[in-house]
């Protein structure tokens, strides 16, 4: 990714970088090159371009991804991310992993009573908007999924007791 297509945040900082004289070259996007930023996430270079210039210490991708204790290695099979570098050599990278808990974990597994609490009432807020939103936008106050959940648990409960 060239310089000229990141976040005008991050195209500030470099040339702040830059301008600190650390690199001892005037040119933003060559000291993009140099150092293969190209590579590496936006979040991760941001940060990264800020402790620079805290500490005026120039790192280059590998350093910066050693200093977050990020793989480089290239990966392979379908989970990577294709990506083209300058010279149009085709790089495999792994995506990162976001490790998520939905609110029936919580509820079902919150650490004590309080935070299950929260997690069943902001389940049911949810689910209240859920159903205030389908009512705006149709103008039926009939809600075709509850009704299904409604009518199969009567069934379950109910009709159920009469054959036995």
């Amino acid at each position: 990714m060239n310089l000229s297509q990141r976040t005008e945040e991050i195209q500030e900082l470099v040339l702040q970088i830059v301008d600190l004289g650390t690199t001892g070259a005037t040119n933003p996007e060559l000291v993009y090159r140099e150092n293969n930023w190209g590579l590496v996430q936006n979040s991760i270079l941001c940060s990264a371009l800020l402790e620079m210039q805290r500490s005026g210490k120039l790192q280059n991708q590998s350093e910066i991804m050693a200093s977050r204790g990020t793989n480089t290695s290239d990966a392979s099979g379908p989970s990577g991310v294709q990506e083209e570098i300058d010279d149009s050599t085709p790089v495999r990278r792994k995506q990162e992993s976001v490790v998520t808990k939905d609110l029936k974990w919580y509820i079902q597994n919150g650490v004590n009573s309080e935070i299950r609490l929260i997690a069943k009432e902001y389940r049911e807020k949810l689910l209240l908007d859920l159903y205030l939103e389908h009512v705006k936008q149709t103008g039926e106050t009939y809600f075709p999924q509850l009704q299904q959940l409604l009518e199969a648990e009567w069934k379950f409960k109910y009709k159920g007791d009469d054959n036995a």
